[in-house]
């Protein structure tokens, strides 16, 4: 809860009632003058909006997904965004200032060090309003990653029940990025971050386990005719494992050592009877029913003595299942030297011929967030894109299995981060590069394009004003629609074409003539079709049945009213 107004002595009854109803168990900040960010005051005077630089777009494989690369700042984007993707971001992954006091967080174009009163305030108000649009970005079904250290760990925390609510806390995980520690803190050698894990909606969100790794697939030692497995106990063990827990998954097996018939009754005298006992004969269950053991037990079970020559039921335990290649479910505690940030650092040098980033994160550790998080179809957003690791890990994830995931990077060009650094390690990726050493690195593919932040003025001129937003909206509209290829440009439309799917823009005076001059361009092709009006009018297009009519079976949308309504609402999301 943000407090907005420090002086307590001139407020009324009614607003400290207000605040002392509305707190609770959490996180109180407070913020005046010397919190409020620059670009708050930007946008109080203009409409945020996105315009291509299409010289920089990056094109190999129109069959692809277009991926994005927008230069900005991240909240005007995430506004933006509140029109092209509101709930439409399966996975978000950002790896923000971390406050340290040791110039990593720049808040009003100065770096925030430990000495300042406004510190935790001032990175409480910038996280908040960016967490709270990202939030209405994802997808029911969509999870969130964020990386932190100690610093500003347990503030992120609390934020993040407020934001997310704490029934969709997920986890927190410790990434262990320097294996040696860092000799030079006190106290401790510190070896690890953090990464905290929210869905926007803990009951529909989805986790996958990780790729099993060599060590682990060579446990599947034995085989039969239906493929490899290892053989694990039937009787439950660890939580909920006595009798008393599952009464019903207490039962007795019995096993013919002659036949090696399996069967709950007793076929013969000489049938052996094994409970579910520990080792200290305490009674426990099974982790099957006898509806799933009577199912399974022909083709599912093995019987046999242990080391200790007492009788044991196991189960078979399947490297492949129906969805494929078995996977393990992810630790809270990731420990590999792959996660090391000095791999992060390698790959730069290599990359660039020199660091020209500090600390980047490893690519194997966002693989690996989204091997746990998307499938081959999933969106991943980055609105703290830094060096540009996630749409490499992402490039790479695609090549190897085939997907079809698609970024969308967001960074400003605070020391010319976009420009320098992250659009050119982008661009390596997918058109390939030489090592300093003289390494050819193939390029992966994909497709680039690249955006900037733009401005519409606000003025007393309503109607002007919703003129020249509809102009510069054009590019909102291509981001919203995937579609991004011009085929028809006219003084008063334009069409656009991508992936069997056409979009037209009016942006000027709807005359018959020149409706009916469309009309016949987009009977021309095939697919899904979309038509964008402008309008002055705030519910939307005007009832003109003769408009539905010539347009049959084309989508019509009105512009510019729901853009700049959707705007103001991502404004208000962070009041």
């Amino acid at each position: 809860m943000e407090i907005k107004n420090q002086d307590f002595e001139n407020m009324s009854k009614e607003e400290l009632a207000y605040i002392l109803k509305n707190i609770k168990y959490g996180l109180i900040w407070s913020s005046n003058e010397n919190t409020k960010e620059h670009f708050e005051k930007e946008s109080e005077n203009a409409y945020p909006v996105l315009k291509g630089i299409p010289e920089k777009d990056i094109l190999t494989n129109k069959d692809k997904s277009t991926n994005l690369l927008i230069e900005g700042d991240n909240y005007h984007v995430l506004s933006v965004m509140q029109y092209t993707h509101k709930n439409s971001i399966d996975v978000i992954y950002i790896d923000p200032p971390y406050n340290t006091g040791n110039k990593d967080f720049v808040y009003n174009d100065r770096f925030v060090d430990k000495e300042d009163g406004w510190r935790h305030s001032k990175w409480l108000s910038f996280m908040n309003k960016r967490l709270r649009l990202a939030r209405e970005l994802l997808k029911e079904d969509g999870v969130i990653f964020i990386s932190i250290d100690d610093n500003e760990l347990a503030q992120l925390k609390l934020l993040c029940d407020e934001t997310f609510s704490e029934q969709n806390y997920i986890s927190t995980l410790s990434i262990v990025n320097n294996l040696k520690g860092r000799s030079d803190d006190n106290f401790f050698a510190t070896a690890s971050e953090f990464l905290l894990v929210y869905a926007k909606n803990k009951t529909k969100c989805k986790l996958f386990g990780l790729p099993l790794d060599d060590n682990y697939i060579n446990e599947f030692n034995k085989k039969d005719n239906k493929g490899r497995y290892k053989e694990i106990l039937l009787r439950k063990t660890g939580k909920n494992s006595k009798r008393n827990d599952r009464p019903n998954m207490f039962y007795p097996i019995y096993y013919n050592e002659t036949s090696h018939k399996v069967d709950i009754i007793r076929n013969s005298v000489n049938d052996i009877e094994i409970l579910p006992l520990d080792s200290n004969n305490n009674e426990g269950r099974w982790r099957w029913g006898i509806d799933t053991f009577v199912e399974k037990k022909d083709t599912e079970i093995v019987i046999r003595k242990n080391n200790k020559n007492v009788w044991c039921v196991y189960t078979k335990m399947r490297l492949e299942t129906e969805n494929g290649l078995r996977t393990l479910k992810p630790k809270t505690i990731w420990l590999d030297p792959k996660y090391d940030t000095s791999k992060g650092t390698l790959l730069i040098k290599e990359m660039f011929g020199e660091n020209i980033f500090t600390n980047p994160k490893p690519i194997e550790f966002i693989k690996d967030i989204l091997k746990i998080s998307s499938d081959k179809e999933s969106v991943i957003l980055d609105f703290f894109a830094g060096s540009g690791t996630t749409g490499h890990a992402v490039l790479e994830l695609n090549q190897e299995d085939g997907g079809n995931r698609q970024f969308i990077l967001v960074t400003n060009n605070e020391n010319n981060i976009c420009t320098d650094v992250t659009y050119p390690r982008i661009q390596k990726v997918i058109e390939g590069y030489t090592t300093p050493k003289g390494k050819e690195v193939e390029g992966l593919g994909g497709n680039l394009r690249y955006y900037k932040t733009d401005f519409v003025q606000k003025n007393a001129n309503i109607d002007q004003m919703l003129s020249n937003l509809v102009h510069k909206c054009t590019d909102i509209l291509c981001i919203k629609e995937n579609v991004f290829d011009l085929v028809s440009d006219n003084r008063f439309y334009q069409i656009y074409q991508s992936n069997k799917k056409v979009m037209a823009v009016f942006t000027g005076t709807r005359t018959a003539k020149r409706l009916q001059k469309l009309q016949n361009e987009l009977s021309k092709f095939n697919g899904e079709k979309v038509l964008y009006c402008f309008t002055l009018n705030p519910t939307g297009i005007e009832v003109e049945p003769e408009l539905y009519e010539l347009f049959k079976g084309v989508r019509i949308e009105p512009i510019p009213h729901e853009i700049k309504h959707m705007l103001e609402e991502a404004m208000n999301i962070c009041k």
